[in-house]
C-alpha cells in the first residue's frame, strides 16, 4: 500500500511506502526519514536525508538532512546544488545540507523514494562526508587529531597494499604494476611490520618478501652523497 503525507522538502507531497521497517540501506542512499517527534530546535518533519552509515547494531543509520531551505532550523547549511541524482519532481530545486543535524535513527523511521532508490554520486557523496566530519573534527585538539589521522592514513594505505598483494597472487597481467604500486606505499607507513602481522596470512608471505627487497636495496641518500664525494 503507498500512502501520500504533506512534506516540507520543495513543499510537494510526499510519498512514502508502508511494510518496508527491514530493508537494507546503503551508503549514499537518498531517503525519506520521519524526524518527528522532536524536541526543541531539532531537525522535524519528513524530509529527504543521505544515509552517512549503518550502525553495528544493525537497525540503525547514521543519516543527515537534505533541504530546499538555506534558513530555518539547522541554519548552519551548505549549499549542494541541484541534486541530479533524484527523481525529475524533487531534483528541480537547489538542495541544503544541514550538516549540523546528523542523527542516528531506526530503520523504522527510514522510507525509499516511491519511484526507487536513489543514490548520490561518489564525488556528492565525499563532499557531504567531509562537512559531517569537519563538525566533530573541530572539538578535537590538534595534537590529537593529527596522531589520528596519520594513523587512519596508514590504515587506508595498507588496505591498498594488501589489495595490491591479492592481485599479485593471481598472477595477473597487471601484476607487474601492482608490484611497483606496493614498493611505493611501504615506503609511506612507518612501521609495515606492525601492519603486515595483521594481514591475511595468504599475503604475509609475499609482502615480508618485498619488504626485505626494500632493506636490501641502498639508500637513496647515501648513493648521493657517495656521488658527490666521487665527483
Amino acid at each position: 500500500m503507498v500512502q501520500s503525507t504533506q512534506g516540507r522538502y520543495f513543499g510537494n507531497k510526499i510519498f512514502v511506502k508502508e511494510g518496508r521497517d527491514k530493508v537494507a540501506y546503503k551508503k549514499s542512499e537518498i531517503v525519506y526519514v520521519n524526524y518527528d517527534p522532536t524536541v526543541g530546535d531539532e531537525f522535524p518533519g519528513n524530509h529527504l536525508s543521505i544515509i552517512l552509515k549503518k550502525n553495528y547494531d544493525g537497525n540503525t543509520y547514521k543519516v543527515v538532512p537534505i533541504t530546499s531551505s538555506s534558513s530555518g532550523v539547522g541554519s548552519h547549511k551548505v549549499k549542494l546544488g541541484r541534486l541530479m541524482e533524484l527523481p525529475e519532481r524533487l531534483n528541480q530545486d537547489v538542495s541544503y545540507l544541514s550538516y549540523e543535524q546528523v542523527r542516528t535513527v531506526d530503520v523504522k523511521r527510514i522510507r525509499s523514494i516511491i519511484e526507487g532508490r536513489f543514490f548520490l554520486t561518489e564525488k556528492n557523496f565525499q563532499k557531504v562526508a567531509i562537512w559531517c566530519i569537519g563538525e566533530y573534527e573541530r572539538i578535537v585538539p590538534l595534537d590529537i587529531a593529527e596522531v589520528y589521522y596519520l594513523q587512519r592514513y596508514e590504515k587506508i594505505i595498507f588496505s591498498r597494499i594488501q589489495a595490491n598483494a591479492f592481485k599479485m597472487l593471481k598472477n595477473g597481467d597487471d601484476y607487474q604494476s601492482c608490484r611497483e604500486m606496493i614498493f611505493e606505499d611501504l615506503y609511506k607507513i612507518r612501521d609495515v611490520n606492525v601492519f603486515i602481522e595483521s594481514a591475511p596470512i595468504q599475503v604475509r608471505e609475499l609482502l615480508n618478501d618485498l619488504v626485505s627487497i626494500i632493506k636490501g636495496l641502498p639508500d637513496l641518500d647515501e648513493e648521493v652523497e657517495e656521488d658527490e664525494i666521487s665527483s
